[in-house]
Parts: structure tokens; sequence; C-alpha cells
């Protein structure tokens, strides 16, 4: 229906040629009962998707948190894991140190008892030393001590020994 407001005084319906077209033909009501029926379809449609996407997101926020617990389970165990681990290398460490210490301690006797040894052999030679400079080098080197006094010499076999 369309309607004119002509000249001020009240509105007028005007009829255009195909408005039989669009007119109801069936009982009354039934028209209304119809769209009341759908709209009632189309509400417990929704609300059954609405329940169905509810549960999805139930079921993945259930999965999130699932995965979130075990990866934070994970992480825990990881860091229990690099503490142990910690723990373990400050040992090892402590005892390479140890190690180390007795080492150069044992090496700095035996130097000294061949040091000794040379300066007996020294002296029941008549004060004379190694006379060979070949035999003095080797006993040098062995001894880790500088018979020499070539600081090259003397660098590259602390570097050798750094190196054992």
């Amino acid at each position: 229906m369309r309607l004119s407001y002509y000249g001020g005084g009240h509105y007028d319906s005007v009829v255009g040629r195909d408005h039989a077209l669009h007119l109801l033909r069936s009982d009354p009501g039934a028209a209304e009962d119809l769209r009341i029926t759908a709209a009632a379809q189309r509400g417990s449609r929704a609300l059954e998707e609405t329940k169905r996407q509810s549960d999805v997101s139930a079921t993945e926020g259930a999965e999130l948190s699932a995965a979130l617990a075990q990866s934070r389970s994970d992480f825990d165990q990881t860091q229990d894991l690099e503490w142990i681990f910690s723990e373990q290398i400050a040992d090892a460490m402590a005892a390479a140190d140890t190690e180390e210490t007795n080492q150069s301690l044992l090496m700095s006797a035996e130097q000294r008892e061949l040091a000794d040894a040379l300066a007996m052999s020294s002296r029941s030679s008549g004060d004379r030393g190694v006379e060979d400079p070949e035999l003095a080098h080797a006993l040098s080197i062995s001894m880790g001590s500088s018979i020499t006094e070539d600081p090259e010499l003397e660098h590259a076999l602390s570097l050798s020994k750094d190196g054992e």
C-alpha cells in the first residue's frame, strides 16, 4: 500500500496496477502463524547452534587447558633437570680443579726431585755442569724449567704443556 499526502489535509491511498497481485488470499491469521512458526524454528536452530558452538568452545578450552598444563609440567621438569645437571657440572668442575691442583703439585714435586738430582749430579762431576748442550736442553725441557734464556722457547714449551 502506498500513501500520499496531497494538499495537506489527509492521506490518500494510491493503488497501482499490480495491487491485486500483492493481496493475501489466505484465511486471516494464517500468514502470521506461518511467520511465527518460521521464527520459532529459526530460534530453536539458533539455540541448537549456540549450544553446539558453546560445546565446541568448552571442548577447545579444555584441550587448551590440558595443553598448557602439560607444557608447564614439561617446563618444570626441564628446570629440575637443568638444576640437577648444573649441580653435577659444578661437582665435575670441582673434581677437575682438584685433579689439576694435584697434578700440579705432583709435577712440582717431580721437577724439584729432578732439579735436586741434576744439582747432585753436577756437584758430583766437580761443578762442571752438563757439557753437552743438547743434553742440557733435553734436561731443561723434561724438568719444565729453563736452562736457556730463550723467551720464545719458554713460551712454546708452556703452550705445549698446557695442551696436554
